[in-house]
């Protein structure tokens, strides 16, 4: 079930689209997942560093721990880079919304 009510408008052309809950419940799904992909990413970037300093210091480990310790940091990069687009999101939505020629309201329908 959904939480948000689910209403339907018919435009000129006759097909349906989408009600703002729905937009809503999209952007906040889509904003979880950023925040999860960039805590995680950042996350294997600082145990991919603890892996180099502990493959470091140790020489039992031999070279299986830099790959490790780089695999962790390559995919903590990839998995950070939601960040700069989450970051420019709400730049872009602070924007607009500071900005006094253009109306907030107008944007969400």
């Amino acid at each position: 079930m959904c939480a948000y009510p689910v209403t339907y408008s018919r435009s000129r052309s006759g097909a349906t689209i989408r009600s703002i809950d729905e937009k809503i419940m999209q952007q906040s799904t889509q904003i979880k997942l950023l925040k999860t992909a960039m805590i995680t990413g950042i996350t294997l970037i600082l145990l991919g560093h603890v892996v180099l300093i502990v493959t470091f210091g140790n020489d039992n480990i031999d070279f299986r721990g830099y790959i490790l310790g780089a695999a962790m940091n390559a995919v903590g990069i990839i998995l950070s880079l939601p960040t700069k687009i989450y970051l420019t999101l709400l730049l872009m939505e602070r924007e607009e919304r500071d900005n006094k020629n253009t109306h907030w309201q107008d944007r969400i329908k």
